[in-house]
């Protein structure tokens, strides 16, 4: 497992804009262009640098590394002082000192304190992604309801200007029978009139 951290020249507590930093100053320095006495290391560099960024800058990611890397960590430091327990003494050599005989008790307890730092930290993150998840699906139901509503209120204005109301259609049909009735019987009235000066004339 690479050490992302050793490759950016950073420190494991180093916030995003520190890592960010390290970053353009280590892509400027082993960029391949800039490098064309040795392209082929500085292009594996880069590659690697890119990969370390492409780990620490992402949350999630950076949260499951530290968790790997954490642990590897302690594994490997506890594979140490097992290996220095189990080695026997030489005859001229002297006795372990209390301090060295509590080194194992020590590294498990630091083991514990970053394991439990760590879980820590990555329920906090997860909390604070579902609060987030959370806020934005209520930000998108209200907006959408707010659409919806304006949606709404936009199509009754529309039938409401198109649709006449009740009355005023009952209004004009009564207009409309009143000429009706007007126009026949003055052509009633014009008929007649002919009929009977045909009749003067006849």
């Amino acid at each position: 497992m690479k050490d992302y951290y050793q490759i950016l020249d950073i420190p494991s507590s180093a916030d995003i804009e520190a890592i960010k930093s390290a970053y353009y100053n280590l892509a400027k320095k082993f960029h391949p262009d800039k490098n064309t006495r040795n392209p082929y290391y500085s292009a594996d560099k880069f590659r690697e640098i890119q990969e370390a960024y492409r780990i620490l800058s992402n949350e999630q990611e950076k949260a499951t590394y530290d968790q790997h890397f954490i642990y590897l960590q302690a594994l490997q430091l506890r594979h140490l002082t097992r290996d220095r327990r189990n080695v026997k003494p030489h005859s001229k050599q002297q006795p372990p000192s209390p301090q060295s005989a509590e080194m194992p008790q020590t590294s498990a307890e630091r083991f514990d304190m970053f394991r439990s730092a760590f879980l820590k930290k990555q329920k906090e993150i997860h909390q604070q992604y579902q609060e987030e998840k959370a806020k934005e699906q209520q930000d998108q139901k209200k907006s959408f309801q707010e659409a919806f509503k304006r949606n709404q209120a936009k199509l009754r204005e529309e039938q409401a200007m198109y649709t006449k109301p009740v009355d005023e259609v009952a209004k004009a049909q009564k207009r409309g029978k009143q000429v009706t009735i007007i126009v026949v019987g003055m052509l009633v009235v014009w008929l007649v009139i002919i009929f009977l000066i045909l009749n003067d004339m006849v």
